[in-house]
């Protein structure tokens, strides 16, 4: 499966409630941003699956064992 890092660490995602941006995760606010743990995204290039674990697998896009092929963002 193909995957890119996101540009910025989730823990600093913002939501929007009654029309104000709000962190989700205050508690991950005092730490640095090069101590957290980089995360990545389903870049959607392809998958490769083996066949008889799709078939059989109770959700098929997420089986397990995946292995990540993580490629630029760009």
């Amino acid at each position: 499966m193909t995957v890119a890092d996101y540009p910025v660490p989730t823990e600093r995602a913002r939501a929007i409630e009654s029309r104000e941006a709000v962190f989700e995760q205050q508690v991950r606010l005092k730490v640095s941003a090069v101590d957290l743990i980089t995360r990545y995204y389903d870049a959607g290039q392809f998958c490769i699956y083996h066949v008889g674990k799709f078939l059989t697998s109770n959700s098929r896009w997420v089986t397990p064992g995946i292995m990540p092929f993580i490629i630029p963002r760009e």
